[in-house]
């Protein structure tokens, strides 16, 4: 499990929820330590990383900010990926002004830089492109597949029919996610209980953490309009 980040996916999550209730944890684990080792935390996080998954995400951010503005490979870290980024770079082609936004906004978006993920949304021509775009991390099962897919498809800045960002969902399913929402933001709200979050022991904040993350992701894939619920963090 530490592995595994504050993007987790959904499916992953759901599994844990129907094989492994979260209410049934006991984790012997430093809470503090969670999403320490994703991309989002610098790009040296990947060293503490066991399962190899932050490294390939670390290699593509390489790729991808080369592109956006070529460096001297002699100054490129020793875990750069060449063949990686030469195959970025032919499916980015050429450069136009909204190529490059939307390149920024991946970045944004892998790195958890949420105001430039904001500002670089503009809408119009490239919304859907822009949609795909925001949808897309490194800890989904479908990663790096998805993933070069997308950016395949923002090399010809045109929004790929079969890609629903990080996975996919239909009418049926959002109905249900939606269902699924609304009790892990009960399920939140009861193990709180209004309480100090640091004054909770160390399984209620991992089971709150667990919680948040997939009410997060479900957020993000399924455009829930509900809000997360706001943990009490004063003293």
């Amino acid at each position: 499990m530490s592995g595994k980040t504050s993007g987790d996916v959904l499916d992953c999550q759901t599994h844990w929820m129907k094989h492994y209730p979260i209410l049934n944890l006991n984790p012997a684990i430093d809470s503090k330590k969670i999403g320490s080792n994703h991309i989002s935390k610098g790009e040296n996080a990947w060293k503490n990383d066991k399962t190899g998954r932050s490294l390939l995400g670390q290699q593509y951010l390489w790729a991808l900010n080369n592109w956006l503005s070529k460096r001297d490979q002699r100054k490129m870290p020793q875990d750069h990926d060449l063949n990686l980024d030469s195959k970025i770079s032919r499916w980015l082609g050429d450069k136009t002004p909204d190529k490059e936004r939307i390149v920024k906004l991946l970045i944004a978006r892998l790195k958890y830089n949420w105001e430039s993920y904001e500002e670089l949304q503009l809408g119009g021509q490239y919304k859907e492109l822009e949609f795909q775009t925001c949808r897309m991390d490194i800890c989904h099962y479908a990663f790096p597949n998805h993933f070069d897919t997308l950016i395949q498809t923002i090399g010809k800045m045109q929004s790929h029919k079969d890609l629903e960002g990080c996975g996919s969902y239909t009418l049926e399913i959002k109905e249900f996610i939606t269902r699924k929402y609304s009790e892990i933001v009960s399920s939140i709200i009861d193990i709180s209980k209004d309480k100090v979050f640091h004054n909770l022991n160390k399984n209620n904040q991992f089971r709150i953490w667990l919680y948040l993350c997939l009410a997060k992701t479900i957020k993000e894939q399924t455009d829930i309009k509900a809000p997360l619920p706001m943990l009490n963090k004063n003293a």
